[in-house]
């Protein structure tokens, strides 16, 4: 548990500091200033997407740019291949968040193609790699896809009661996403990405703000930007605890894999960065960031607390019971067992090794 605190405690000053060794210039940024408005068309809805998230989010605004560089598309262009606006011109936090979230899954997955296809690093077919982005740099995980064991093993059988809102989707027998097939790997892809969805919910705030000062209070935008935030918390509570479900089942059911995890010290560094980024942005800024929000309401002379209860009472309840659940010693000690004191960050790949040609 000291651990687990004073590492938390290291994360809170890193990403208080700003990731300050991101880039500066992007393929497709646009120095335009967010317009503060509801898009009237899916066209404008985009691109106010684009501008709030090269003003708030360097970590997104790099894994744009590098999506832009590797496919071989503009911004707009990888903004329409995912349908957006697909929850409504008044979802603007949706829409950031989803697309973080997506960013953040080509950004994985483009590296391997980088890495196999692009550098010639072929050490085996029955090896797959995956990048994650450790404090501002790339930091790539290796795993051997023969020998994986499916997350189902662990989780498929789970009571109702812990059947949360996206078991079925990720954890459940036959589940065909990489957080089932590949396991420890696969978890921890989508545990960053929910990540990136919750991350640009706070960098985003700032605009909010601006927002009700120049629109006043749109009820709809408030309660999506309180309700992506709280699924996205959700998200972090249930990829958490399937990690460990599943790293307590293989030291019972298959202790060589175990080790084989527990000695990979690429993922445990990032697993480690990204189960703590994601704990400073889900409880140690969430309550504080949504209180400024609030109050920011209530000084325009509106009471927000009626509207804010339609928000989804089983999905906050749902979070809290899964924060209870890994409370407990077994999972305390699992999660002590993962996290690493400290992690060698390696150098931001040049230029030439980090654009690779779509």
């Amino acid at each position: 548990m000291k651990k687990r605190f004073f590492i938390t405690l290291v994360f809170i000053l890193i990403l208080s500091l700003g990731f300050t060794s991101l880039p500066a210039v992007y393929a497709s940024a646009t120095s335009e200033e967010p317009r503060y408005t509801i898009p009237t068309d899916s066209g404008e809805y985009a691109d106010e997407v684009l501008r709030i998230i090269w003003k708030y989010s360097p970590t997104i605004s790099y894994l744009l740019d590098f999506n832009v560089r590797t496919q071989g598309l503009t911004a707009q262009q990888i903004m329409e291949l995912r349908g957006f606006p697909a929850n409504g011109v008044n979802d603007i936090f949706g829409t950031l968040s989803d697309f973080a979230h997506y960013r953040m899954h080509h950004f994985q997955s483009g590296s391997w193609h980088y890495i196999w296809h692009v550098i010639g690093q072929t050490e085996g077919a029955n090896r797959n790699a995956n990048y994650h982005f450790v404090d501002g740099t790339p930091l790539e995980v290796y795993f051997s896809k023969d020998t994986v064991v499916k997350t189902e093993a662990a989780t498929g059988q789970l009571p109702a009661n812990l059947r949360t809102y996206r078991w079925n989707s990720y954890a459940s027998p036959n589940a065909n996403p990489d957080a089932n097939t590949w396991g420890a790997y696969g978890l921890l892809e989508e545990l960053e990405a929910y990540y990136c969805g919750s991350l640009i919910l706070y960098e985003a705030t700032p605009y909010l703000l601006d927002f009700l000062d120049k629109n006043g209070y749109v009820v709809d935008v408030v309660l999506l930007y309180f309700g992506n935030w709280n699924s996205a918390t959700q998200a972090f509570y249930e990829f958490t605890f399937w990690t460990l479900e599943y790293m307590l089942y293989l030291k019972v059911n298959n202790p060589a894999q175990y080790e084989v995890i527990m000695g990979n010290e690429s993922y445990r560094a990032a697993f480690t960065y990204i189960y703590n980024s994601s704990l400073y942005i889900n409880e140690a800024t969430r309550a504080e960031t949504m209180k400024a929000v609030t109050d920011k309401i209530v000084s325009m002379g509106i009471d927000p607390s009626l509207d804010l209860t339609r928000l989804n009472a089983k999905l906050m309840s749902e979070t809290t019971m899964l924060k209870e659940y890994i409370s407990v010693d077994k999972y305390v000690e699992m999660l002590d067992a993962l996290l690493v004191e400290s992690i060698i960050f390696f150098e931001t790949p040049s230029s030439t090794a980090e654009t690779p040609a779509s």
